[in-house]
């Protein structure tokens, strides 16, 4: 349901095998946690795993949709592994510590997403067709980007990546 684990300070741990579904505002402010597994999660309310400071790895290995405000503020996760994902809600997907992204499923993000994602640098989206505004924006590290099936940039995206060398926007 909704609101369900917050403010947790000791669980490191969270493996649900059969869990389908997580409520809004869920999975939030783990301070211990360092690996969330769902391998049967399919959907997901708005605001799931956010604010998890020592979050290092997440695995939704049948998620295909992402709500808003999900995957945030989590500075030390380095490991997303969601192989079916297609498409993100907004103002997700940020403050995170990959180095590297491969969503090669992924077909439409929304608004702010992927955004002050300081560690980032190859970002590679193989069917991403469309995005919102502020896309990879503030991701000071940003080297590459590899977007072949877009066709429209919005406003504001790459904002303040100021070190992205290289994209490439077709095949």
């Amino acid at each position: 349901g909704p609101y369900c684990l917050r403010e947790l300070n000791s669980l490191m741990q969270l493996s649900a095998p059969q869990l389908e579904s997580v409520g809004i505002n869920s999975l939030q402010k783990l301070f211990a946690m360092k690996v969330i597994e769902f391998a049967s999660l399919k959907n997901c309310g708005n605001g799931v795993i956010s604010s998890c400071p020592s979050l290092a790895e997440v695995r939704l290995p049948k998620l295909q949709e992402l709500a808003d405000y999900c995957i945030s503020d989590a500075p030390k996760l380095e490991n997303v592994f969601v192989p079916q994902l297609e498409k993100v809600g907004d103002f997700s997907l940020n403050e995170l510590g990959v180095k590297t992204v491969h969503f090669d499923g992924l077909k439409e993000v929304g608004n702010d997403c992927l955004n002050k994602n300081k560690k980032l640098k190859i970002a590679s989206f193989a069917t991403l067709e469309k995005t919102g505004e502020g896309f990879l924006a503030h991701c000071n590290r940003l080297l590459q980007v590899d977007v072949p099936m877009l066709r429209v940039f919005q406003t504001d995206s790459f904002k303040k990546s100021n070190n992205l060398k290289v994209i490439k926007a077709d095949s």
